[in-house]
Order: C-alpha cells, then structure tokens, then sequence
C-alpha cells in the first residue's frame, strides 16, 4: 500500500484542507490498487453481424455429372432384364419381328425422361413416339426403344430414331430395312 505523507508547514490544516488531502489520499490509493492500466472500454454502437458472411458455410453441392448418352445400339433383341442389345446388327431383314434400338447411358439425372421419334424414308411415324420415364434411383443402364411388326413384312427402306433426354435430342440414328 502506498503512503502518503502531507506535509503542512503551519502545523494545523484546516476542515477543508482535511477533505482535500482525504480524497487525494483515497485516489492514490486507488490508482495504487493495481489493476488494468488502460482507459474503460468506451460502449460502440454496433450492427448484428451478417448471417449469411458469418456463419459456417456448408459444403457447396456436388455438381451432378454431365449425364453421358452412348451411340444407338441396333438389334434384333435384348436382354429382357438389363435390356442390353443381345443381338447387335447393321440393318434389319423384313422378316426381323422387331427392331430394336439401344442407347447405353451413365450419371442420368432422377426421373430422367426419354423420347423416341420414329420416322420411315424421311416421313415422321408420330403414332409411334414413345416415351420411357427411368427409376429414380437408376442413374445408368441401357435404355431401349423398339418397333414390332404386324403379320406383314417391314416395308423395305429406312427407318430413323430421334431420342431425346428431358426433352432435348441427344441421339439420331438411322437403318436399312432390306430382303433377308
């Protein structure tokens, strides 16, 4: 504790000079205390702080693969199961029962849709537009599409498939319907 000593050359102080040396007395005592040296802190006004610059920003998505669309496949079957082309050919017979035609597909987007567009010698067969829905939880596979003939023999000359995935076309292909 610190001392204070006054020093009164006339020996007597008065009621006032009492006071005076008193609170003198208490604020180096106070100011001998110790403590933080440094000024009080000021209040500031201040604004919430932005949630969205803050807070722990969660993983960004991962961004889906670009689905991938392979090439039709044509053949006279598939697998019933994977609906994999079994019997790959370059053109078909008229006496073929069914044409088929095969898209091998990758990192499908849920509830992908697919359409096919069917044409023969370059006139659209708009009665045979077909449209397939895949499983939500299949993201790759084989997706088919087929034609099947009546008792008669397919008209010879060419027939062309126009898929598209989501309503955008990703595949055309065409074959030749010939004598077998």
């Amino acid at each position: 504790m610190n001392h204070v000593v006054v020093d009164c050359p006339t020996g007597r102080v008065s009621r006032r000079g009492r006071w005076i040396v008193l609170a003198f007395v208490v604020v180096a005592a106070l100011a001998g205390c110790g403590g933080n040296d440094s000024p009080p802190a000021t209040p500031t006004a201040t604004s919430s702080p932005d949630l969205t610059a803050t807070a722990v920003a969660a993983a960004p998505p991962t961004p889906r693969p670009t689905p991938q669309i392979g090439q039709i496949v044509w053949a006279t079957a598939v697998d019933p199961r994977t609906k994999a082309p079994v019997d790959v050919v370059d053109g078909f017979a008229v006496d073929d029962e069914t044409l088929y035609a095969t898209l091998k597909v990758r990192n499908l987007p849920p509830n992908a849709t697919f359409t096919a567009e069917w044409s023969y010698n370059e006139t659209s067969l708009d009665s045979l537009t077909t449209t397939v829905a895949t499983p939500s939880e299949a993201d790759s596979g084989w997706v088919e599409f087929h034609l099947t003939r009546s008792a008669e023999p397919w008209p010879k000359g060419t027939y062309a498939v126009s898929v598209s995935l989501d309503g955008k076309v990703v595949q055309t292909a065409e074959v030749t319907v010939e004598t077998g």
